[in-house]
């Protein structure tokens, strides 16, 4: 209940429409100093976008003090267990994968991709070696001799079941090049990896890459064609729903520039605290533009109808709470400890009361010359909120609709299915799927918590156990291990 002489909704209330009522004041007496603090402001942050970087790192969605990905960070190191890109070759119509020309161009790939940056090793069958056993000596010898390879011989190595589906594709018709990374993050690595294929092998070669370098290229490039694609097609949309709405298009443009500003605005921010744009935050700039929009579009009909000064004391508290427990919304999102939806979350909060000052700044100073229109034309007819019982039930209708569909989520976490079933990444991974039996490599690293080897008859029998579980699994296409 109200006090004597207070405000009827709340002290609170009575606070921040005092505090807009001297902010109307200030920016209507001194518009100048206020477009000179918009333009100041814009020019400064503008100056902080090229410095926005893209990250596509998959560590970014996983919570970095979770104790299984704290175990697989300590058994890679302990391990050196590198991650893997694997390139399956097809030579060109009618030439056999073994033949000289091929077998060149694959040692020639083969050395100069041993020198790429972040590559630790490489393997293929133009360099691979194996056991060999002539009476009492074992020896190393190379699968392919410096003279070449016999067409008969040549079939014989590439059905070899140590050969096939590592080095070379299950039914002998590809070959396989494996890089082992220090890490996947270069940007550059595939795109010298198939210079250098290019370059290397016989005219009419062609091959497909897998692996994490590659989804993340594609995520890259992705994140840079959707960060250039989104905001222009929301804001074309949006002026044109804007103008349709609002009468014309002089009315559309003013709420429109001062929520384009609220996205320019946080991505300059974003530049400036070098935080990257992710696969989550990319879509912050479009998002931010639309929900400022929604502050801007409601001041800029008050003023049509009432003036500056009595729309931002009429509508400016109720922006300023409808962007307040937004951006709440979004902080919100700091509670799930995966980083990148942590940063997603704070970005997008601090884009959402960039998009308020917007709102209740700038846009006023677009609009100061507006004058005070007609009274509001009130609702006739028929409408539910006349009748609270029929709106009662027919929430409760559109719940019991909804609610089903709640046990129909489910969670996608396969990033290949995210591009084109026609794109190079999708159809590379089938490719890789033809030849390999599997393009998903899954490493399971033992450790014997004593500490003592492993190389005892009883682990390897534990090992080999392991092993042919793991084959008899639907979803695994081969195994390898030590006592293979």
């Amino acid at each position: 209940m109200p006090t004597p002489g207070g405000h009827p909704e709340g002290p609170l209330q009575g606070a921040v429409e005092r505090l807009f009522a001297r902010h109307a004041a200030r920016l209507l007496e001194r518009p100048r100093r206020w477009w000179l603090l918009v333009a100041a402001a814009t020019v400064l942050l503008v100056a902080g976008l090229p410095r926005l970087t893209v990250d596509v790192r998959l560590n970014a969605f996983v919570v970095e003090d979770d104790p299984d990905f704290l175990a697989f960070q300590h058994l890679r190191q302990r391990f050196d267990n590198d991650e893997l890109l694997l390139v399956v070759i097809h030579p060109p119509p009618g030439v056999s994968p073994l033949a000289p020309a091929m077998v060149r161009g694959l040692a020639a790939v083969h050395d100069a991709a041993a020198r790429l940056d972040t590559v630790v090793w490489v393997s293929s069958l133009a360099r691979a070696r194996r056991l060999h056993l002539s009476g009492d000596t074992l020896s190393f010898e190379r699968w392919i001799p410096a003279g070449g390879l016999p067409p008969e011989r040549a079939r014989e190595v590439l059905t070899d079941p140590q050969v096939r589906g590592r080095l070379a594709g299950r039914y002998g018709e590809t070959l396989i090049l494996r890089l082992g990374l220090a890490n996947s993050d270069s940007p550059t690595l595939v795109a010298e990896l198939d210079r250098l294929l290019k370059e290397r092998l016989p005219a009419g070669s062609r091959w497909s890459m897998v692996g994490t370098p590659v989804i993340k290229r594609a995520l890259r490039r992705a994140l840079y064609h959707d960060s250039r694609l989104l905001v222009p097609l929301a804001t074309g949309a949006a002026l044109l729903l804007l103008a349709v709405g609002l009468g014309s298009l002089r009315r559309a443009v003013p709420p429109l520039a001062a929520a384009l500003l609220a996205s320019l605005w946080t991505l300059g921010l974003m530049g400036w605290a070098r935080a990257p744009l992710t696969v989550v935050s990319a879509m912050a700039p479009a998002l931010i533009l639309i929900l400022a929009l929604t502050d801007g579009v409601h001041l800029s009909t008050a003023v049509r109808r009432l003036g500056v000064r009595a729309a931002l004391l009429g509508v400016g508290p109720a922006c300023l709470w409808t962007s307040v427990t937004t951006a709440a919304g979004f902080l919100g999102l700091a509670l799930m400890g995966v980083p990148a939806l942590v940063a997603t979350g704070v970005w997008m909060a601090v884009g959402v009361m960039v998009g308020l000052f917007h709102a209740v700044v700038t846009l006023p100073l677009f609009l100061v010359r507006a004058r005070t229109g007609g009274e509001v034309r009130e609702l006739q007819g028929w409408h539910p909120c006349r009748r609270p019982g029929l709106r009662v039930a027919l929430s409760l209708a559109a719940l019991a609709l909804l609610l089903p569909g709640i046990g129909r989520l489910h969670a996608e976490t396969d990033l290949v299915r995210y591009f084109p079933a026609d794109g190079p990444l999708r159809v590379g991974y089938r490719d890789a799927e033809a030849a390999l039996g599997g393009s998903t490599p899954l490493s399971v690293m033992i450790e014997r918590a004593d500490g003592r080897p492993l190389l005892d008859a009883r682990t390897l029998g534990l090992v080999a156990r392991l092993r042919d579980a793991l084959a008899d699994h639907p979803l695994v296409a081969s195994v390898r291990t030590l006592p293979d």
